[in-house]
């Protein structure tokens, strides 16, 4: 890892009294700019552009940082248009970051496009930003960006677009030239540059020599230099373009040169704000020295030094209020900024030059350093300030304002300030200082270095008074720092200021710079050395939390009597390691699952330190959780790779597997009929199902569908839970389990796992071998074993005929065994269940066959077939959906139930139909019409749609409509054969099979009995 941490101080921007001016005269701090990856740059030309292509591909491809570091000059190609490579990371020659970010270290080197003003062509700066981030980094002072020269508009060392951001930590970039904008950098459509050292010099073109900053793009200056760039237009150091805005908290801007706006030009909307830096030595041939404030566009100057500028109007700025600009740009004056000794080409003091209508806006009181504004000879007489007194100002106008025209100065006229008749001075005061250093002088600004000794400074008036208003005769100012005074009368130059700079000293840094992370800041340390072996500590910002590699940079010192030299050591690496930790362990590995999220947590896991993947889910399952360190954090044995924790979501309570068709049963109360209902997937056992059997108030929860004769192993083998978590007693009042997995560890003795399963068997099943208290309690139920045994014999026969007679009431067994006793499931306990019990004790049927057997709850016609297991030599009752498309010649209707007269069979059929009741004929099976009041027998037939359909009652095998012991005596003629039915008539035997379960057995004809004696209802085996 590669980082580059900076932030500089804003010298001369910090305010020295309580009323001091702060507009939000704030910036970010600890500013830190980590790279993920590293790349040098060396070779012939084709490796460094690969090497470049590489550095940008990574950068998108991770989202990341990249730091790139030259080991060599990187000298463009000698082709036409002296490209330094192509691919991902250039654009038509020139050096491009388009989606990426790149710490591009100097190292001392230069970046040179090989271009001049006499070979400029189209697009021929050096680097383009299109969307992408640049930081330039040089710590040697030598490093260069140089020698792009652009006909086109975006900038001749650097042009950016797209919402690029340039962050500018050293190096220099020169010799470049545009035709149009932004000799050095260009900034279009909110791009940001961000300027912490570094040099932008001998630039140049027609607008902007230094930096365009356009389209409300922003700049950022918080040191470096800005200097002997030039324009034959505006801004010879920086253009301030068109909703722009220009933030210099501290650096220089010197020596540029230009038509308009030596230092700077702001234009159309654009703000300047100044808090600190210098703005000095700039030169124009017409407006504006330093600045020139046009077009709506604000300069706030808040604190810094403006001085030494010149043009032929307005040293400092000047605004211009015409027929063509009728919106001048504004003014904003605070107490902390110093502007002195800018002149015009004839060598006048004139600060800042105001046109008529051009309005001056004090935020705070005004200090008495010497800023001083001129007012056009044609001002007239009208108020050109805002917030003169009401800031709390009580000083004579006149030491701030002057006009350019004879007989006019400034006075106060209410709260703020207008031209009036008066004379102007003539004496001049003269400022002296002795002691440490010793000097004189009128034009009223001084800077002298610190030296630990005092200076005594004195006026030539005699008495004079410092901003608060105390009066001295001589004063006594040792420590550096801005000291500004004024005296009474009519001077030329009234107001005096004296600046004692700050000495500079070399700075020392701390030699063990490596710490082990514990989520405090860390940083090195630096100190100085001054006068008399003074020692102090720097200001080092950059300090830094996380796991990392890092640059830290001293500011400023604790003492404000010294500064740190500019050629020293100001950055220092250093480094967090990771912290050793310990691995986690196994917690509670089994979750038992609730239908929502569950997480996992091992024992010592700790989510300031670690991270962790996997550990939640939702479904019953075994997964394992991945725990590896965070960032800053590493396992104790020097690894950071993952620790892997099994675990399990587990069932609620006991399951059975899919394939044993095991289910929980519930008995259902409809009409005062009883029925056995399985969950299916209508419920959940442990989720949704605790109201489901109710008994004294509590839940049961009672496993069905199991086979007789299931014994105990076969019914663990069964079971999705794991048999070393179950417990299994033969009755709910035992307390000695027949069976227990827990002290068993899950195995399962012969003589046990032999033992039928019966209903009744009580299962608890234990979360945990450790456990007192079960996850879950269930009981058995099976079919038909009524007594409870585990086996289905002529006593469960006994038992159940008992309850049909009503001998036994079915209320007064247990839930479990109920349920065991409703084998038919049509509502009622009836001999057909005996007698159901008998045939699968002959072998004649499949108890299992009635484990789904619910009540029908059908009341529409359907079409009736038959369908054939050949395998098992089983036939079956089908049915499917009866509409006017679906019938065909010889069709069967079926579900129609005894008794049906033909008048309703016809209108019920028409409805269903969704046809006229005239369309349809019924006939009896020898051909006659049906009458309304007719009986609708087996054999009957309707005429719809030129088709003959026949009608099948189910059970009435003699065709007369009614089910009596003459079906029953025909049905059972068929059982033990004495009828035989023909294959083909399919109409006979779809009213012959009752039960529906494979074959035709004395359980259907026991059904007809049933039914003939009020105990059953045909319609619930449709």
């Amino acid at each position: 890892l590669m980082a580059i941490g900076v932030i500089l101080g804003i010298n001369g921007a910090k305010s020295e009294t309580a009323d001091s001016l702060n507009l939000n005269n704030e910036i970010e701090n600890n500013l830190q700019i980590v790279a993920d990856q590293s790349y040098t740059l060396s070779g012939t030309n084709a490796q460094m552009a690969a090497t470049w292509n590489e550095a940008c591909r990574l950068s998108t491809n991770t989202h990341s940082a990249v730091y790139v570091k030259l080991e060599q000059d990187w000298i463009a190609n000698s082709d036409a248009r002296h490209t330094f490579g192509v691919g991902v990371g250039f654009s038509d020659g020139a050096i491009l970051l388009g989606d990426c970010e790149i710490i591009l270290d100097l190292n001392g080197h230069k970046i040179d496009r090989r271009l001049t003003k006499e070979t400029a062509i189209t697009n021929g700066t050096v680097f383009y930003l299109l969307g992408g981030k640049l930081t330039i980094w040089d710590k040697t002072g030598a490093g260069a960006i140089t020698n792009g020269a652009n006909l086109s508009d975006r900038g001749g060392a650097i042009a950016l677009w797209a919402q690029s951001t340039l962050n500018i930590y050293g190096g220099t970039i020169s010799n470049s030239y545009v035709s149009n904008d932004g000799g050095g950098i260009s900034a279009y459509e909110s791009s940001t540059i961000n300027m912490y050292g570094g040099t932008i010099t001998n630039n140049s073109g027609t607008y902007a020599g230094g930096m365009m900053i356009n389209d409300s793009s922003t700049l950022n200056m918080y040191g470096g230099n800005i200097t002997d760039n030039y324009v034959s237009s505006f801004g010879g150091g920086l253009y301030i373009y068109n909703r722009a805005h220009f933030n210099m908290y501290g650096g220089v801007i010197s020596s540029n040169s230009a038509n308009i706006g030596g230092g700077l030009r702001c234009y159309n909307n654009s703000t300047f704000t100044m808090y600190g830096g210098e703005i000095t030595n700039n030169i124009v041939s017409s407006l504006g020295g330093g600045l020139d404030i046009v077009h709506k566009s604000t300069a706030k100057l808040i604190g810094g030094k403006i001085y030494n500028n010149t043009a032929s109007r307005g040293g400092v700025t000047y605004t211009k209020n015409t027929s063509d600009d009728p919106d001048p740009g504004q003014i904003i004056i605070g107490e902390n900024i110093h502007i002195y000794g800018n002149v015009n080409k004839s060598g006048v003091t004139e600060n800042i030059y105001l046109m008529k209508g051009d309005l001056i806006y004090v935020n705070s009181k005004l200090s008495s350093a010497n800023v001083g504004v001129t007012l056009a000879s044609d001002y007239g007489s009208g108020v050109f300030t805002s917030g003169y007194k009401t800031s709390g100002n009580s000083l004579n106008p006149n030491r701030f304002f002057t006009s350019d025209k004879a007989g006019l100065v400034a006075s106060a006229s209410g709260n703020e300030v207008i031209l009036s008749s008066g004379t102007k001075p003539t004496q001049t005061a003269s400022w002296n200082w002795s002691g440490a250093g010793t000097g004189s002088s009128t034009t009223g600004y001084q800077v002298v270095p610190y030296t630990g000794s005092a200076y005594t400074i004195t006026s030539s008036v005699g008495t004079f008074y410092d901003k608060a208003n105390a009066s001295y005769t001589a004063f006594n100012a040792t420590n550096a720092g801005t000291y500004s005074f004024y005296v009474n009368g009519n001077y030329l130059n009234p107001t005096f200021t004296f600046v004692i700079e700050p000495k500079e000293v070399d700075l020392v840094w701390s030699t063990n710079n490596t710490y082990v992370y514990d989520g405090q800041n860390h940083k090195p340390t630096a100190t100085a050395t001054g006068i008399g072996g003074v020692r102090m500590n720097a200001v080092v910002d950059g300090g830094q939390t996380n796991v990392g590699n890092y640059y830290a940079y001293a500011t400023s010192l604790d003492n404000s009597n010294y500064k740190i030299k500019p050629t020293t050591a100001v950055y220092c690496k250093f480094s967090i390691t990771p912290k050793p930790i310990e691995k986690p362990t196994a917690g509670d590995t089994r979750l038992v699952y609730n239908g929502s999220e569950l997480t996992y947590t091992p024992n010592g896991f700790n989510a300031n330190q670690m991270i962790i993947t996997g550990n939640i889910q939702t479904k019953i399952g075994n997964y394992t959780a991945k725990v590896y360190p965070n960032s800053n954090h590493i396992w104790k044995d020097g690894t950071d790779t993952s620790f892997n924790s099994p675990f399990q979501i587990i069932a609620p309570g006991v399951f059975a597997k899919e394939s044993s068709n095991y289910d929980y049963i519930y008995k259902q109360t409809l009409n005062n009929d009883n029925y056995r209902k399985a969950y299916g997937n209508d419920y959940k056992h442990k989720i949704n199902d605790s109201t489901l059997n109710i008994v004294d108030g509590k839940a049961r929860y009672i496993l069905g569908n199991i086979k007789y004769g299931t014994n105990i192993s076969t019914f663990l083998n069964n079971l999705q839970s794991e048999s070393k978590y179950i417990k299994i007693y033969q009755s709910e009042s035992d307390t000695t389990p027949v069976f227990n997995g827990i002290a068993s560890n899950g195995v399962v003795a012969n003589e046990v796992g032999n033992l039928n399963v019966a209903t009744g068997f009580k299962v608890e099943l234990y979360r945990d071998t450790t456990d007192s208290e079960p996850l879950d309690i269930i009981y058995l139920s099976v079919l038909g074993d009524v007594v409870a045994n585990g086996v289905i014999d002529t006593a469960d026969v006994t038992f159940i005929n008992r309850i049909a007679k009503g001998e036994i009431k079915l209320e007064t067994l247990s839930i479990e065994e109920q349920l065991a006793a409703m084998v038919d499931n049509k509502g009622k306990v009836t001999s057909t269940d005996g007698k159901i019990l008998l045939n699968a004790i002959g072998k004649y049927t499949k108890i299992d066959s009635y484990f789904d057997s619910i009540a029908s709850d059908k009341n529409v016609y359907e079409i009736w077939s038959i369908g054939i297991d050949s395998m098992h030599g089983k036939i079956y009752r089908t049915s499917r959906e009866l509409t006017t498309s679906k019938l065909y010649n010889n069709a069967i209707i079926g579900n129609i139930a005894p008794q049906t007269k033909a008048n309703v069979f016809k209108t019920k059929l028409a409805t269903q139909l969704e046809a006229n009741s005239s369309t349809i004929a019924i006939y009896k099976a020898n051909g006659a019409v049906a009458s309304d009041n007719d009986y609708i027998g087996t054999g009957c037939y309707i005429i719809y749609n030129s088709k003959t359909i026949y009608l099948s009652v189910l059970g009435d095998l003699t065709g007369d409509g009614i089910v009596n012991t003459m079906d029953v005596t025909c049905l059972n003629r068929i059982i033990i054969g004495d009828i035989k039915i023909d294959s083909s008539d399919s109409l006979l035997t779809l009213t012959a099979i009752i039960q529906n379960k494979g074959n035709i057995d004395t359980t259907d004809s026991e059904t007809l009995l049933n039914y003939i004696g009020g105990n059953a209802d045909m319609t619930k085996y449709f």
